[in-house]
């Protein structure tokens, strides 16, 4: 990344790199995202099932990480993160799988990865591959700089008519998350959203703590199949969430302890 892209993406935390990956790198992930569909994990879920929105979900299988033990290593993430935040070790925490099939599937309601995942780090990345072509109103949409701001309390993903209904709730001491899209329709101004068209092959670089979500689907992009991969670097450590993912740590305690793949050293 330029220097200038490089400052883009720090204060927007989101950033569309062009061309990043070769066909044969693509492809290579499309066999790693094809095996996850095949072989799911028990995370695996039809988020809003037996609704016009419903899609696949899945993450954090521990059974694939092998074939992205034997991938990422030779990719260009762990180089471009080294450079972005002039670090040496990456380390990849996991991936996660979507598919949007059926061409009137809604959209994915507003949140921040955050709010589900326990790590507090500027140095915390996801990369988003979609692997068919991406009109920027069907793609990934990202409030941009709410990377630096408030983390919301996130969204339990049980009904597509309640898009702010609390994860953890007042137990938390995370505020509520806003009716981001009820809010825009009010006033367009409030919550400006970035998204980019994407060919396979790009690859939309965010942070996780970014509000973001996924746009729906429609006549120009009637399905999407996403591979989302998620890294971290040498100041990244585990923060408390009321749902304790990470039993052997506490907060405050590094996750480069050796625990996950290191892909750049």
């Amino acid at each position: 990344m330029k220097s200038s892209e490089k400052q883009q993406y720090l204060a927007e935390g989101i950033f569309c790199l062009k061309n990043f990956l070769s066909k044969e790198q693509l492809q290579k992930l499309k066999v790693c995202y094809d095996w996850g569909r095949e072989n799911p994990s028990r995370n695996a879920v039809e988020v809003f099932a037996n609704t016009r929105d419903a899609h696949y979900n899945d993450n954090a299988n521990p059974n694939a990480l092998p074939m992205y033990a034997g991938t990422l290593p030779d990719m260009p993430f762990g180089q471009l993160l080294a450079d972005l935040w002039g670090v040496e070790g990456i380390w990849f925490l996991a991936e996660e799988l979507f598919a949007k099939e059926g061409g009137n599937v809604g959209r994915s309601p507003w949140h921040q990865d955050t709010s589900y995942i326990p790590i507090e780090a500027q140095d915390f990345a996801g990369f988003w591959i979609s692997f068919e072509s991406i009109p920027a109103e069907n793609s990934l949409e990202v409030v941009p700089g709410s990377h630096l701001g408030v983390l919301y309390d996130g969204t339990k993903y049980a009904d597509p008519q309640k898009p702010t209904e609390p994860l953890w709730g007042a137990d938390s001491g995370l505020p509520p998350l806003p009716d981001i899209e009820a809010e825009r329709m009010v006033d367009s101004e409030k919550w400006p959203v970035k998204s980019y068209a994407t060919q396979p092959g790009d690859v939309i670089l965010f942070h996780p703590s970014a509000l973001h979500g996924g746009a729906p689907l429609g006549a120009a992009c009637p399905e999407r199949h996403t591979l989302v991969l998620r890294f971290f670097g040498e100041q990244a450590v585990h923060r408390d969430i009321p749902h304790h993912i990470f039993p052997k740590l506490t907060a405050g305690d590094p996750l480069s302890d050796g625990s996950y793949l290191q892909i750049h050293k």
